[in-house]
């Protein structure tokens, strides 16, 4: 059981990496062409703002795993829940401070880039439509954490492909 265990997450994680690879080999050339070298190095900019919170994690990831799995192994379904919605609270608490700094470089932003009027705007947009969704991505952490911990790691790769 082990074994196809082993086998599943493996060639789940392979074919995750090798097809988002091949998605930004071939992505990327068609979107430099598409948008111009300036609107592409706003988006890469925005993105690139939008990384910088991810610091903010602080490994919290790889140890939830960590007491997740213990939990589990042991059937202690009460710190399993505890675990879970310390999780849940701590990356909603991420979200919302991601939101903020996305808002505050949407709109304080041109004090700290060297940008034309009208390709602020456009980063401005970008960063606002992030805020949309930055919440979401960052509540869903807690739900990998929980799939890898009951080593669901398969289920994972599926939802990225």
């Amino acid at each position: 059981m082990a074994s196809n265990y082993y086998y599943k997450a493996f060639s789940a994680n392979f074919g995750a990496r090798f097809i988002g690879a091949m998605v930004n080999f071939f992505s990327m050339p068609l979107l430099l062409r598409y948008l111009g070298d300036t609107n592409f190095g706003i988006i890469s900019l925005a993105t690139s703002v939008n990384a910088y919170v991810c610091i903010l994690e602080l490994g919290l990831n790889t140890g939830a795993i960590k007491f997740l799995s213990d939990a589990d192994k042991h059937g202690d379904w009460r710190q399993s829940n505890a675990i879970f919605q310390s999780s849940c609270i701590f990356y909603g608490m991420l979200g919302i401070v991601n939101i903020l700094f996305l808002l505050a470089m949407a709109y304080w932003g041109d004090r700290i880039f060297s940008l034309t009027a009208e390709n602020f705007l456009l980063l401005r947009k970008l960063l606002i439509i992030m805020c949309f969704f930055t919440l979401v991505n960052w509540l869903s952490h807690p739900f990998y954490q929980w799939l890898v911990a009951m080593e669901k790691i398969a289920y994972t790769k599926y939802i990225e492909i």
